[in-house]
């Protein structure tokens, strides 16, 4: 990766939360992910977060639909796949794929993120464009999906 791609690299924070006391944690002047497996909870944090993350892929119709409206994004971390292997792997992309045909089909704007740890776990622009295609995108969509437009 040459420093020009490395420079379109965003950086978000990612606020994990149990419950509406959390949302606290929020940094002002970042891209703040409210991250719950809790769906109330994401539903509570709607209003106060740029995107939401549900490490399962479980999510409800409503939200779907509440993010769709209120025209914040959901996040999908190719990282879970890296860090998965064998059957854990299958389901999960299983999971990815259901999730990303219920935000094409209830218009929840989706962002594509390598949720790297480390230097070696970053993806560029093509490699994440690719996965979203994978997950059932367009390749417009997918691009808009990785750009944050």
């Amino acid at each position: 990766m040459n420093n020009a791609e490395k420079n379109e690299v965003k950086e978000f924070n990612e606020v994990k939360a149990a419950g509406s006391r959390d949302f606290n944690k929020a940094v002002k002047g970042k891209f703040n992910v409210l991250a719950s497996e809790n769906n109330e909870v994401l539903k509570q944090g709607l209003k106060r977060f740029e995107a939401l993350y549900n490490p399962t892929y479980a999510f409800d119709i409503d939200l779907l639909q509440k993010t769709a409206i209120n025209e914040k994004k959901m996040l999908v971390k190719v990282s879970d796949l890296v860090h998965t292997r064998g059957m854990t792997r299958a389901r999960l992309l299983s999971k990815m794929i259901f999730f990303m045909r219920l935000c094409l089909k209830y218009k929840a704007r989706v962002l594509i993120a390598s949720g790297a740890k480390n230097e070696f776990e970053e993806k560029n622009k093509n490699e994440l464009e690719t996965i979203g295609i994978i997950l059932g995108m367009k390749w417009v969509e997918a691009k808009k999906a990785v750009g944050g437009s």
